[in-house]
Order: structure tokens, then C-alpha cells, then sequence
């Protein structure tokens, strides 16, 4: 293991290392384990309880237990809604931050490359070097929520050799007050990129949303049908849907894992 993934996953949270194992699973096997797992779950639950306690005990549980999954799917179904919609939020942003990181970075080159002298041409080597440090190492430790040390440190050579250019005309001058607000910009969108996958308060609603999954599930048991097999039918829907959901949130929530992981091709083309 690489020191940069080391530093990355030290202290990880189990509840975030099983998430990006998950979300690093191909799709097909991801969705056996995060779908079809819980619909098998699911039924079983539904044909144990019905032969423990029977299903005239459970139908009448039908006129009580309704009432109480009616709050309960409200509840439930405004938890889904926000973690789908606040992933695809996260999802959209990191790579509008990499578009624009990337964009920002060439157009400081371009800037740069117009004024003359070595300290211009080793700040022209920091950026190619941040790049390739991005590239190589930061888009692994972003799977694990961390910024790469080795992109860190490249940063900071990049902008220490920014600020040793000094302006020697007014031309000159002007190209580096553009360049400052570049400089500026690629910061705002790296810290937008690494915010974007640092856990936060995504490991609280996980857990919140791991919880009640299996309380939506486990809930579902305690109804009656005269009909087992259409009991157990609906039972495997309503799993289904809900895991679709919490799947497709799941990945969403991961920009950088998996096979919906975002490229770092912005950041390679320019230097390819």
C-alpha cells in the first residue's frame, strides 16, 4: 500500500470502509448484495414470522400496524428522497469542481508560459507536477474521503514557485493579476472536490439510513394476507424498491469509487 492510501484509510469507520467496498464492487455483484441479499432477507422474514405466529394473528395486526406504517413510509420516504437527491448534488458538484479545476489550471499555464524567465518556467513545472501528483494519487485517496499528501505537497511547491515570479513591466503585471484570481480558483475548486468526498456527516446519515432500511424491512413481517405467496410478492417489491433507491444513493454518494467513478481525463489532457 502506497503511504498516501495508507494516510487515507488510517482511522477509516467501518460503516465507511463497507460502504466503499460496496460501492468499488461491480454494479451486477453490488446489486446481488445491496438488492437481491435483502429481498431473500426479506421473504424469508415474511415466511418464518407467518409460521411462528400464523396468519390470522397477523391479519389482525393489519387495522393497528397500518396506521403506524403510514407514518412510518412518510417518514421513510422522506429520508430516501433527500439522501438520492442530496447524492446527486454531491455527485454533479465534485465534477463541476474538477472541470473547473482543470480549466483554471490551463488557463494559468497559458498565462504564465507569456512571461519570461526561469522562475516562470519552475512554476510551469509545479503545475505539471500537481497534475500528474492529482492524477496518480489524489483521485485514489478521494475514494477513502482524504486529499493525497503527495498532491498536498506538490500544491504547495506550485504556489510557493507562484509567488516567486516577480512582474518585471506592466504587462507582465497585468498577466499575474489574471493569474491570481486562477490561482484562487483552482484552490476554491479543490476544496470544493475534497469536501465533496470528506465523510462528515455522511457516516450519521448512513447509519440513520442503514437503521431504518432494516426497520422499513423487519416492519413488513408483522402484516397479514390470506394469500402467503402475495404476501410474500409485495414483501419482495417493497424491498426492492427501497434498495434501488438506497443503492443508486449509495454510489452517488461515492463520486470517485466504483464504475461510476468520476475520470480524471479534465486533469490529464492537459498533459497528455
Amino acid at each position: 500500500m502506497s503511504p498516501d492510501l495508507a494516510y487515507a484509510t488510517e482511522g477509516l469507520a467501518l460503516l465507511d470502509a463497507a460502504m466503499i467496498w460496496l460501492v468499488n464492487l461491480p454494479i451486477w455483484k453490488g446489486a446481488l448484495l445491496m438488492i437481491g441479499l435483502p429481498v431473500l432477507v426479506s421473504i424469508v422474514g415474511v415466511l418464518m414470522v407467518n409460521a411462528v405466529v400464523g396468519s390470522a394473528t397477523l391479519i389482525e395486526n393489519n387495522v393497528v400496524g397500518g396506521a403506524k406504517i403510514a407514518f412510518l413510509a412518510q417518514v421513510f420516504c422522506a429520508l430516501l428522497a433527500f439522501v438520492l437527491v442530496d447524492g446527486a448534488i454531491r455527485y454533479n458538484q465534485a465534477r463541476a469542481h474538477i472541470q473547473t479545476e482543470a480549466s483554471a489550471l490551463r488557463l494559468l499555464v497559458e498565462i504564465v508560459e507569456q512571461v519570461p524567465g526561469p522562475k516562470a518556467a519552475a512554476m510551469r513545472s509545479g503545475v505539471r507536477h500537481y497534475v500528474q501528483a492529482v492524477v496518480t494519487h489524489e483521485f485514489q485517496t478521494m475514494q477513502y474521503g482524504a486529499e493525497s499528501p503527495t498532491a498536498h505537497a506538490a500544491l504547495v511547491a506550485m504556489l510557493e514557485g507562484y509567488m516567486a515570479i516577480d512582474a518585471k513591466d506592466e504587462h507582465e503585471r497585468l498577466n499575474l493579476l489574471q493569474a491570481d484570481q486562477l490561482v484562487v480558483k483552482t484552490l476554491q475548486s479543490r476544496a470544493g472536490r475534497l469536501n465533496a468526498v470528506r465523510p462528515g456527516l455522511k457516516t450519521v446519515i448512513w447509519t440513520v439510513v442503514a437503521f431504518n432500511v432494516m426497520l422499513a424491512i423487519t416492519f413488513n413481517w408483522f402484516f397479514g394476507n390470506p394469500s402467503p405467496s402475495m404476501q410474500v410478492l409485495m414483501a419482495a417489491l417493497l424491498t426492492a424498491a427501497i434498495m434501488i433507491v438506497t443503492y443508486a444513493s449509495l454510489l452517488l454518494y461515492h463520486p470517485f469509487s466504483g464504475e461510476m467513478a468520476i475520470s480524471p481525463r479534465p486533469y490529464a489532457a492537459l498533459y497528455p
